[in-house]
């Protein structure tokens, strides 16, 4: 089971369609950890080429069982809300910095 997780995560790091051939193949396992990661990090060696990779990390979210996609869904909006305190922040400190140029 490991070895096919961490084939998993390679795979679905480098973007390829056989990350979701292991996915479909093998329900047994709970791929919830590495989709989770794959839908907060955008592995695309060139984003500006590639584009994000949102539309890959949606492919294996649609699949999941819907308790373990609400698990995904919920990382995800944590990430969001922590991402948003970090940006008001900025603003904050932006704001005081800006007079002093």
């Amino acid at each position: 089971m490991k070895e096919i997780k961490c084939e998993f995560k390679k795979q679905s790091r480098l973007g390829k369609g056989r990350a979701f051939l292991i996915f479909r193949d093998t329900p047994s396992i709970d791929f919830t950890r590495e989709i989770t990661d794959l839908c907060l990090r955008n592995y695309a060696y060139d984003p500006q080429c590639e584009g994000d990779r949102s539309e890959y990390a949606m492919q294996f979210l649609r699949e999941l069982p819907n308790k373990q996609r609400q698990k995904v869904i919920e990382a995800v909006r944590t990430h969001l809300a922590n991402l948003l305190r970090v940006c008001i922040i900025m603003l904050y400190l932006f704001a005081l910095t800006v007079p002093m140029i």
